[in-house]
């Protein structure tokens, strides 16, 4: 995060060759993200982003931002999301988009018992069905979560 600065500027010293195409080709490089690929140049511009990245590359934001590297999460919100409000069907401008959404989330929040939370908070009885499955899905998670946190059978430790 330290080099993204420098990187910039055309100064790639502290660039790794898996990232930095200056450093495979330095002759023809040409930045991908900068206007007509060529480096920044203007000294206050430097200095400014120097100290802005310079708060973010402490190890105290790193340790922080390392966990939302992982997409896991935000792809699981999506899918539960888009079964909800599939986009095959347009729903953009439907009074329904807003709810669809919220029941998605609410799924990630609560789990499946979302649902009779949503009807006792109406006064609406779930019933027993709804009872019935809200059990069912919650024992299905946490089978689920529990078969995920074991190590596999088939893992080799190299250590």
């Amino acid at each position: 995060m330290q080099n993204i600065v420098p990187h910039a500027f055309g100064d790639h010293y502290g660039c790794d060759e898996s990232w930095c195409g200056s450093k495979k080709d330095p002759e023809n490089y040409n930045h991908k993200d900068l206007p007509y690929g060529k480096d920044l140049h203007r000294g206050n511009l430097k200095s400014a982003l120097t100290s802005l990245f310079g708060e973010y590359s402490t190890d105290t934001v790193i340790r922080k931002l390392v966990p939302a590297a992982n997409s896991q999460p935000n792809e699981s919100l999506n899918s539960v999301v888009g079964s909800k409000n599939p986009k095959i069907r347009y729903y953009g401008r439907s009074e329904s988009n807003d709810f669809r959404v919220s029941y998605g989330i609410s799924q990630i929040n609560l789990g499946h018992a979302y649902i009779p939370h949503t009807l006792e908070a109406l006064n609406v009885d779930p019933g027993f069905f709804c009872r019935e499955f809200n059990r069912i899905m919650e024992r299905k998670n946490t089978m689920e979560k529990t078969e995920n946190q074991q190590p596999h059978s088939n893992d080799v430790d190299h250590s």
